[in-house]
């Protein structure tokens, strides 16, 4: 896959956030492509409270797995250099073109154990960092049996959660940490949306 490219002197140094206007760029550029992605699908999606929230009742883990994958490859595909920087990119070409690993929460338990950590319903960033970093920097699948799923994103931890009767949460600003590379949720977000999160 190829990112597009923008002159020299607009690209952000990969060790500064970004603006404010760079960030609320972004976060537009992921909301329009994931609701466009659903939309193809034929999931019908609702957002609320920095989430964006389907019903895949019907799917098959293997196929929740390849939907919640695709819609991270398909964002991720619209940004370019000038929005979120060249480390940024180059990290995000290296996901776009891996299959993402997919684990039983048994495997993922192991490996936690091995760490000195549980498997928790809500997983800790040390303990996601843990799972990504076993994976080679890859965002990796969960499979929590009949109890639902979770997708786990470098930087950002759990980003999107199933459930048994196939409802689905993507935490958008989970995502947007991840596709921007930054240390805190909120430094993904403009100004004005950290003051509502905080």
């Amino acid at each position: 896959m190829q990112f597009s490219t923008a002159p020299v002197a607009h690209i952000p140094h990969p060790n500064q956030p970004l603006s404010s206007v760079q960030r609320r760029e972004v976060r537009d550029v992921v909301m329009r492509r994931a609701s466009a992605y659903l939309d193809r699908r034929g999931m019908t999606e609702t957002a609320r409270d920095g989430h964006i929230e389907f019903d895949a009742a019907g799917l098959s883990r293997d196929e929740l797995s390849d939907l919640q994958e695709g819609l991270v490859k398909h964002v991720a595909r619209k940004l370019n250099v000038e929005q979120i920087g060249g480390a940024c990119v180059t990290r995000l070409d290296r996901i776009l073109n891996a299959d993402h690993p997919r684990l039983t929460s048994d495997e993922a338990a192991e490996l936690l154990a091995r760490r000195g950590y549980g498997l928790e319903r809500d997983l800790p960033h040390a303990a996601a960092a843990v799972l990504t970093d076993w994976c080679g920097g890859l965002p990796v699948h969960i499979a929590h049996g009949a109890d639902g799923g979770s997708y786990v994103l470098p930087y950002a931890g759990e980003c999107s959660r199933s459930t048994a009767d196939g409802a689905v949460s993507i935490d958008m600003t989970r995502l947007l940490q991840f596709l921007m590379g930054v240390e805190r949720p909120e430094d993904a977000l403009p100004p004005k949306c950290q003051r509502r999160i905080a």
